[in-house]
Order: structure tokens, then C-alpha cells, then sequence
């Protein structure tokens, strides 16, 4: 198994960065990631989220790019995501800015939180740990920086990016150039207050390539396809989202386009993913015991 450290960390995908590593189809990596404040403790020192101020700070930090051979331009990048170990802590952090009430709580704060014996420990509570990545992303043909969502992937911070589950990400540039990070030890749906318990950890992934093109992210978890929609703000996300599930049923399952759209309204959940920020994410998530009933290819 080849590995990767944090050392090799980034802060913009740019189709130009020599690859850190490259790996087969079927070849797994063990990879160190560092958490998205990239070991700063005194929160009041880092910029606004998304702000003029944010842009060149180095938060938060990607490890790779990864080249994974034969991945082209058109093509799918396929990573199960087989371990994911937290650090033995976290932190969880009001931002300036950030959240979905920063008039009520405008005050930067960062709080430790002990990650023990698979659980996180918050005043008290022992609540389980559930590691997964915010950032998991191929490279953009025009690149981008790694904390902004987009097609490609970027910072989703969709929880299901976790242990046992299986990432579809479209592939831009040759080799895909994969990178990861901001991991979290814990993290909600929505992330309220603008961030989870974001800690280090290393993780290990297993990489394929697929032939067809996805349009938008797709994770696969035992129980159900969830596809993701972006956009400017929540609305156009879930817009976004099921537009995408009307593409999925029609040319995956064989639907007409009009039956799809109306199961969408019987079985189709839209969740939100991210707190705010420019690019917001919406997951549409398909039982696949629905999906099962139907024709494939």
C-alpha cells in the first residue's frame, strides 16, 4: 500500500500542481490529513470564512494531488473510502461570519474536544464518533481554491464522505488529480455553527476509474444513492439536486422523465449538506431498495 503524508498539503487545485503520488486503478493509499485550521488554536487569527481577507490564508489544507492512471478528461473517479481514524482530538469553533447566526454569536471561539474510544466527548456528553471529509475532490480544468464546493467536488462537506462508502466524481483533467481534506471527527447536516469537530486523521482510500461521465458528486451507501446539488444559495441547490435525480432515473433506471420527477416527491430527500457560503450543497438521496425495483443501464 503506497501512503501519503500531510506534508504534501495545498491550498488551490491547479491543474498545473505536479502530482504528489500516482496510483493505479485498483491500488489503495494510506494518507495523513491535517485538520482544516490547519493547527492554528487561536481562531480570532483566521480570516472571515469567504471573505477578500480568507483568500491566501492557508486554510484549509488539502493533502495531494493525487494522479491516478488512465483517469481522463469525461471519465469517473471512483474512490471507496475503506478507514477513516480520527486524531485523538478536535476542535469545534464559532467563526466570524459563519454559521447560519453569526449576528447572534459574532464572537470567534474555539472549544477541545477529547475524540476517545470511538466517541467524541462535549461537555459531558459521549456522543459517536462519525469521521468523515469535508473536502474530497477531483481538480477543475480552470482549478479553484480547496475550501469552495463545485462540481468537482471541493470543500462538499457532506457527511456520507465516510467509512464504507463510495465517492463518483467527475474527472476534468488527466489523471484527475485527487485531493482531501478537512476531516471531521463528528459533523451535522446543515453544520450550524459553521464547523464540526475538525481534526486530523488518516485515511484509507481505494481508487477506479469508470468510463462514463457523472455530472454532479454521487455517494453510494449501503442503503441509498445520494447525489449533489449546488448552488448560489439553498433554493437553487435543491434545484440543482433534482434536476440531477430526474437525469440519474431517466438515463439510469430508464424512466420517463415525468414519472421520475413525481417519485422525486415520494421517495427523493433533499438534505442540506453545508452552512452557508457561496456555493452551497444539497444532497438528493434514493433508497436503493426503490432503486433495486428498477432496470439498470
Amino acid at each position: 500500500m503506497k501512503r501519503l503524508s500531510a506534508r504534501h498539503a495545498f491550498f488551490h487545485f491547479d491543474p498545473a500542481r505536479p502530482p504528489a503520488l500516482r496510483l493505479k486503478p485498483g491500488e489503495e493509499l494510506l494518507v495523513e490529513v491535517q485538520d482544516a485550521f490547519g493547527g492554528e488554536r487561536d481562531i480570532a487569527r483566521i480570516p472571515d470564512p469567504f471573505t477578500p481577507d480568507w483568500e491566501g490564508h492557508p486554510t484549509p489544507p488539502a493533502t495531494g494531488p493525487v494522479y491516478i492512471e488512465g483517469a481522463a478528461p469525461g471519465q469517473t473517479l471512483v474512490v471507496d473510502i475503506v478507514e477513516i481514524v480520527p486524531a485523538a482530538e478536535g476542535f469545534v469553533a464559532i467563526q466570524r461570519n459563519a454559521g447560519f447566526l453569526p449576528e447572534r454569536f459574532p464572537t470567534p471561539r474555539i472549544k477541545r474536544v477529547p475524540i476517545r474510544d470511538g466517541a467524541v466527548l462535549f461537555d459531558g456528553l459521549r456522543l459517536p464518533a462519525s469521521p468523515n471529509f469535508g473536502t474530497f475532490s477531483t481538480t477543475p480544468a480552470s482549478g479553484g481554491r480547496a475550501g469552495i464546493a463545485g462540481f468537482h467536488g471541493g470543500d462538499l462537506d457532506q457527511k456520507e464522505v465516510a467509512a464504507g462508502n463510495r465517492v463518483y466524481l467527475p474527472v476534468f483533467v488527466p489523471g484527475a488529480l485527487f485531493g482531501l481534506g478537512d476531516p471531521h471527527a463528528i459533523i451535522s447536516d446543515g453544520i450550524a455553527c459553521g464547523t464540526g469537530v475538525e481534526c486530523a486523521a488518516t485515511a484509507r482510500l481505494r481508487f477506479g476509474v469508470l468510463p462514463r461521465t457523472v455530472a454532479r458528486p454521487r455517494i453510494e451507501t449501503p442503503t441509498a444513492i445520494h447525489i449533489v446539488g449546488f448552488g448560489p444559495d439553498l433554493d437553487t441547490a435543491a434545484r440543482d439536486a433534482v434536476e440531477q435525480g430526474v437525469v440519474y432515473l431517466v438515463e439510469d433506471r430508464r424512466m420517463d422523465e415525468e414519472d421520475a420527477y413525481m417519485l422525486l416527491s415520494l421517495v427523493g430527500d433533499l438534505v442540506v449538506g453545508t452552512s452557508p457560503r457561496p456555493i452551497m450543497g444539497v444532497r438528493l438521496v434514493l433508497p436503493k431498495a426503490v432503486l433495486a425495483q428498477m432496470p439498470s443501464g
